[in-house]
């Protein structure tokens, strides 16, 4: 009797082994000289006092969106947003981007949060 050498399960590893090696994190136009990400230079200081009270936080909000007619919350000063994530469901939602690659308002829309996990982001 023969004995067959597995060849698709070499073939199978070898690719697995060859796939999983990882690209270094670098920002779009980047030379991948120094870090993606930094601390910022301004770093702001805890709130002092106490925080608003839902109705002044309604308020608030409110004031900012009728003399607006539109609302964000980076407008809001951080003791307004520490007050808000006081209330509700406590969420906050961070988000980040290379320390290099400038405002990405413009192309956020063509982010494709599911490529390529170890790049900051890239677009299409």
């Amino acid at each position: 009797m023969r004995t067959r050498t597995p060849l698709p399960l070499f073939l199978l590893f070898g690719t697995a082994l060859l796939s999983c090696q990882r690209e270094p994190a670098l920002a779009p136009g980047s030379d991948g000289q120094g870090p993606v990400l930094m601390e910022k230079a301004d770093i702001t200081a805890v709130p002092e006092g106490e925080p608003l009270s839902q109705e002044q936080l309604d308020r608030a909000v409110i004031d900012v969106l009728e003399a607006r007619n539109d609302f964000q919350w980076e407008w809001m000063d951080i003791r307004t947003l520490w007050s808000a994530t006081l209330y509700n469901d406590h969420s906050v939602a961070i988000g980040y981007q290379p320390a290099n690659a400038g405002t990405i308002d413009d192309g956020i829309h063509k982010i494709d949060v599911r490529s390529a996990p170890s790049r900051p982001y890239t677009m299409r």
